[in-house]
């Protein structure tokens, strides 16, 4: 997943009310090239979602897929909290039932 999404993805999937409020706690700006505007992830599930749609990795059945990596937050840095974190995280896409996606088989 890369570092830098498109700010539009982050605001769709978790709301611009939430605590990583666009206004809040996400590292966006304006590209001064073209005008896109882009954030610093500040979470991984959307982007592992936008990856599985886009790439239409269910066509086959159901997946599990893994991530890490870092994120990043602005905000006021309290204490045993980071600006920069990582994230590591497994998630199930196109189970029939919640049990059906249990990660009991899937090894990291």
């Amino acid at each position: 997943m890369p570092l830098v999404e498109s700010t539009g993805l982050f605001v769709r999937s978790v709301g611009e009310h939430t605590d990583i409020c666009l206004k809040k706690e996400m590292y966006a700006w304006e590209d001064k090239l073209n005008g896109d505007k882009l954030t610093l992830r500040p979470e991984g599930t959307a982007g592992c979602v936008r990856a599985v749609i886009e790439s239409n990795l269910t066509y086959n059945g159901p997946v599990r897929l893994w991530y890490s990596g870092a994120m990043f937050r602005h905000e006021n840095v309290q204490k045993g909290r980071q600006r920069q974190f990582h994230q590591n995280w497994c998630r199930s896409f196109g189970f029939d039932s919640p049990a059906g996606g249990m990660l009991n088989k899937f090894y990291c």
